[in-house]
C-alpha cells in the first residue's frame, strides 16, 4: 500500500503541466556550465514527457488514471505473494535426504508431518537434497502455482491496460515504452540478443544435460527422462562425484558474521572507503544492523542489512534505498544516501551461527556491491543518484554482477572463508573444483532466464494475449522451447513473478544484458588484479559515483578505455576455449 501511495504521489508530480512548461522555460536559459545540471533538466523532461505531459488535458488525464490503476493492481499482486502463506505437507519417510539443519527449519504439524512453505530458504534445499522425485515434483507445482487463482486474472488486466497506456503515450506497445530509454532501444534488438545468447549457450547445455541424464539413469535404473525438478539434484550429485563438492561441508567455510565483514572489508580496501557498525536503535527490527561509510574520513552514506527471513518479508534478496543522496543548493548541505540490503540466510541458532552456501556467500557480494553503488553516487541532485529507476535498467546490474566474480578467486576467497570450528580457508582444490563446477549448468540458468525473458518481452508487446489459458500454454511452450524438456504439468508460475510487477515488466532481459557487459568489466579488472585499489578507485570514480549523470555505455568507455562488448559472454559459453 505504502509504495501504491508513494508511486501515485509521483505521478501527480511527473504529470504537473505547469512544472513541466517551468522546466522547459528553464532549459531554454541554463547555460548548463553547473556540474550535472543538463542532465539533469533532460532526464526531467523525459520524465514529464513518458508520463503524458505533451498530451492534451483529456489524453492525460486517460493516462493519469490508467497509470494509478496500473500501480493499484501492481500493488495488489505483490501483497499477494509477500502475504502467501501456503504450505505443503511432508513425512519425514517424504523428506529422506534432507541435512538435519534444513529439517530443523520446519514447523510439524499434530501428526507429525513438516510443513514446506515457499521461502526459498525452507523449499530451496528439498530440491538439491530431497531423494524422493515425487516431493520434489510436488515441491515445484506448489512453487510453480502459488497464488495462481489470486494474481492470474490481475496480471490479465495488468497486461491490457499497459498496452492501452502505451498506445496513448504514442507506443506500439508496453516493451517499446519501456525500452525506450534502455541501452538495448528496441524490442528487436532484445530478441536478437537473447536469440544470439541461446545460440551459444546451446552445445554446452546439450552436453550438461546428458550427463545429467545419464546419472539420473544410473540412480533410478531407467531411461526416465529429466524433469524440471531433477536439475538441482542430480546437480548436487553430479557435484560431489566429478567436482568432489560437498555443499553441506563447504558452507562450514562459511560462517554468517565471517562473510559479512570480510565482503565489506574487501568493498572497503578496493574502493578505499571506511565501513563501520553504528548504533541501529532505529532499525525496523532488533535483527536489523546498521553501518555508516567513510571516504577521506568523511560521512558519505548509511546502509542497513536485513538479513532473515520473517513472516511478511520480501523474500528474496534485494537492495532498496531508503534515503536517496543529494545536496541542498541553498545551503550545500549534504544529504547522505540511506540504503537497505534484505535477504533471508538462515538464522543462527543457540548452539552456533549460521552457515551460508558458496550460492549465498556469491548473492551477499552481489547485493553488496548495490549498497556501494547507492552510498557511492555522488550528484548534487536526487534524480541522477542510485535508485532502480535511475541509470538504464540494463545497466542498473553491470557493478554487482561484475564484482560478484570475485569469490572465484583465491586471494579473495581466502579473506572471506573460516571453517566455522577452526578458522582455516577453504581449500584451494575445492575452490578449484567450485570455479570448473560453476560453468556446469551455467548454459541451462543462463536459458532459464533467456525464456522467463522472451515470455516477458512478448506478453508486453502489441501482439499480447489478455487470456490465463493462452498465457499459461504461452508460458509452457517457451520454457520447453529453451530448456528442452516436456511440460507436462504446466503451471502459472508468472502468477508469483514480482519482476513483472516491481519495475522490470519488459525488463527482465537486463539481467542478461547486464551480465554480457559485467563479463567483459570482470576479464579486464583481473587483468589489473582484483585487490589492486587503484583500479578499485577508478570504478568507484568512474562507475559508481557518476551513476546517472552519464549513460552507461560512456561510463564503461571511461572505465575500460574502449567500447563494451559482448563477446567475452558469448566466448564463456565455448566448449574449447
Amino acid at each position: 500500500m505504502q509504495y501504491q501511495m508513494w508511486d501515485d504521489f509521483k505521478i501527480d508530480i511527473f504529470t504537473s503541466k505547469s512544472t513541466y512548461a517551468a522546466i522547459e522555460e528553464y532549459s531554454k536559459i541554463s547555460d548548463g556550465s553547473h556540474r550535472d545540471e543538463k542532465r539533469l533538466i533532460d532526464t526531467y523532461l523525459s520524465d514529464f514527457q513518458r508520463n503524458g505531459c505533451f498530451l492534451d488535458e483529456a489524453g492525460l488525464s486517460k493516462v493519469v488514471e490508467k497509470t494509478k490503476t496500473i500501480n493499484e493492481i501492481c500493488s495488489k499482486y505483490n501483497a499477494n505473494i509477500y502475504a502467501f502463506d501456503g504450505t505443503i505437507e511432508f513425512t519425514l519417510e517424504e523428506l529422506e535426504g534432507l541435512p538435519e539443519d534444513n529439517l530443523a527449519n520446519l514447523k510439524q504439524t499434530e501428526d507429525g508431518k513438516y510443513e514446506v512453505t515457499s521461502d526459498y530458504p525452507i523449499i530451496g534445499p528439498i530440491f538439491i537434497h530431497c531423494n524422493n522425485s515425487e516431493t520434489r515434483r510436488k515441491c515445484s507445482l506448489f512453487k510453480g502455482n502459488m497464488c495462481g487463482s489470486e494474481n492470474a486474472e490481475l496480471f490479465n488486466e495488468l497486461l491490457v491496460i499497459r498496452q492501452e497506456t502505451a498506445e496513448l503515450l504514442g507506443f506500439e506497445s508496453n516493451a517499446e515504452y519501456e525500452l525506450d530509454i534502455t541501452i538495448a532501444k528496441t524490442k528487436e534488438n532484445v530478441l536478437n540478443f537473447l536469440t544470439k545468447l541461446h545460440g551459444a549457450t546451446n552445445d554446452m547445455n546439450q552436453r550438461d544435460m546428458a550427463e545429467l541424464q545419464a546419472l539420473k539413469s544410473e540412480y533410478t535404473g531407467t531411461d526416465e527422462p529429466l524433469q524440471y525438478w531433477d536439475i538441482a539434484y542430480y546437480q548436487d550429485k553430479l557435484k560431489k562425484q566429478k567436482f568432489h563438492i560437498d555443499s553441506e561441508e563447504v558452507k562450514k567455510y562459511f560462517p554468517r558474521l565471517r562473510v559479512v565483514e570480510k565482503v565489506m572489508e574487501i568493498y572497503s580496501d578496493i574502493l578505499d572507503l571506511q565501513i563501520e557498525m553504528v548504533d541501529h536503535s532505529d532499525s525496523w527490527h532488533e535483527d536489523v544492523a546498521k553501518y555508516q561509510v567513510l571516504k577521506d574520513g568523511d560521512l558519505i552514506g548509511y546502509f542497513y542489512l536485513d538479513l532473515f527471513p520473517r513472516d511478511g518479508k520480501y523474500s528474496h534478496a534485494a537492495c532498496f534505498p531508503v534515503h536517496i543522496g543529494y545536496t541542498d543548493s541553498d545551503t550545500e548541505v549534504r544529504h547522505v544516501p540511506i540504503s537497505a540490503m534484505v535477504a533471508n540466510l538462515a538464522a543462527p541458532t543457540d548452539e552456533r551461527d549460521s552457515l551460508l552456501r558458496f550460492s549465498e556467500v556469491k548473492t551477499f557480494f552481489h547485493e553488496f556491491g548495490h549498497v556501494m553503488h547507492s552510498i557511492c553516487s555522488d550528484s548534487l541532485y536526487y534524480r541522477l543518484n542510485w535508485s532502480w529507476k535511475a541509470v538504464e535498467q540494463d545497466f542498473l546490474e553491470v557493478p554487482s554482477l561484475m564484482i560478484e566474480h570475485f569469490v572465484y578467486n583465491e586471494d579473495i576467497m581466502n579473506i572471506i572463508s573460516g571453517h566455522y570450528e577452526n578458522n582455516s580457508p577453504l581449500p584451494s582444490d575445492i575452490l578449484s573444483n567450485i570455479v570448473e563446477a560453476s560453468q556446469f549448468g551455467k548454459a541451462y540458468t543462463t536459458n532459464g532466464t533467456i525464456f522467463r525473458a522472451e515470455f516477458d518481452i512478448l506478453v508486453h508487446s502489441s501482439n499480447y494475449s489478455d487470456s490465463k489459458e493462452e498465457l499459461i500454454q504461452l508460458y509452457s511452450d517457451i520454457k520447453q522451447k529453451y530448456l528442452k524438456m516436456e511440460v507436462e504439468e504446466p503451471t502459472i508460475a508468472y502468477a508469483s513473478w514480482n519482476h513483472l510487477t516491481s519495475g522490470y515488466n519488459s525488463g527482465y532481459y537486463c539481467y542478461l544484458w547486464a551480465e554480457g557487459y559485467a563479463k567483459d568489466m570482470f576479464e579486464f579488472y583481473k587483468g589489473q588484479g582484483l585487490l589492486n585499489k587503484e583500479v578499485g578507485v577508478a570504478l568507484r570514480e568512474k562507475i559508481l559515483e557518476p551513476c546517472a549523470t552519464l549513460p552507461g555505455e560512456v561510463m564503461l568507455n571511461n572505465f575500460l578505455g574502449r567500447p563494451p562488448s559482448m563477446q567475452t559472454f558469448f566466448d564463456y559459453f565455448k566448449l574449447e576455449k
